[in-house]
């Protein structure tokens, strides 16, 4: 039997809820999308190097078809002004290309739905480009477009790259397949932190507006004998 002078004790504020460990926070889906992001910019590396070595080193002729090489002349420009352009230009495009996948890459291995949206935004622009780069050097081996007014280029750097745009747009079809398994993760992630919170606050409310037990009347105390003999 309870003491009923012991003070008064408030129930549980959570009674009837027990609380769930939080979902998980990993998302393998946005880290496996963040390393295609750096194999991507592998590939890119490899494809600016490739280029500004060439345009370095092969002559203006081979690159520049002899109507471009009038024009360029007509405005001022020689052959090595050519060159120049040609190799600032494509080291230039692809840094750019390259800086930006790399400030990507921590952004989506959080799982951060802005960053994956940007990056599946970016990477459909670089699948265009790749697909124009593997058509182009598909014509180009072929000989279909063989002309005055076409480059000369040689046969190893069409077949490479060709092989660079072909690895090229299958990363990025890769990429763009887990970026979207890892928007769907993090909705799910966010859906699942949702339902927890709303349910511990329900519990919260319950326990609040729950009424505490009727307090009973403490026993009258026994009488006591003031004047009368003492019992002994």
């Amino acid at each position: 039997m309870s003491d009923p002078y012991a003070p008064y004790q408030a129930p549980s504020a959570y009674p009837d809820y027990q609380s769930s460990s939080p979902p998980p926070s990993g998302n393998r889906p946005a880290t496996i999308a963040a390393m295609l992001l750096l194999g991507l910019v592998a590939l890119y590396i490899v494809q600016a190097v490739l280029s500004i070595y060439y345009y370095a080193t092969a002559p203006v002729t081979d690159f520049v078809p002899p109507r471009s090489r009038d024009q360029l002349a007509d405005a001022g420009m020689g052959l090595e002004t050519i060159r120049t352009m040609y190799t600032v230009g494509i080291g230039a495009c692809m840094g750019i290309i390259v800086l930006l996948l790399l400030v990507l890459v921590p952004f989506v291995k959080k799982g951060g739905r802005g960053a994956t949206i940007t990056a599946i935004v970016v990477g459909g622009l670089l699948g265009l480009f790749a697909i124009f780069g593997v058509l182009g050097n598909v014509i180009q081996l072929s000989g279909a477009m063989a002309g005055p007014d076409m480059p000369n280029l040689p046969a190893w750097v069409v077949v490479s790259s060709l092989i660079l745009s072909v690895l090229v747009l299958l990363d990025i079809v890769l990429l763009i397949v887990f970026l979207a398994k890892s928007l769907g993760e993090r909705t799910r992630q966010m859906q699942a932190q949702a339902q927890s919170y709303m349910a511990g606050q329900q519990a919260a409310w319950q326990g609040y507006y729950q009424q505490p037990p009727p307090l009973t009347a403490p026993p009258s105390p026994p009488p006591q004998n003031w004047g009368g003999p003492q019992e002994r």
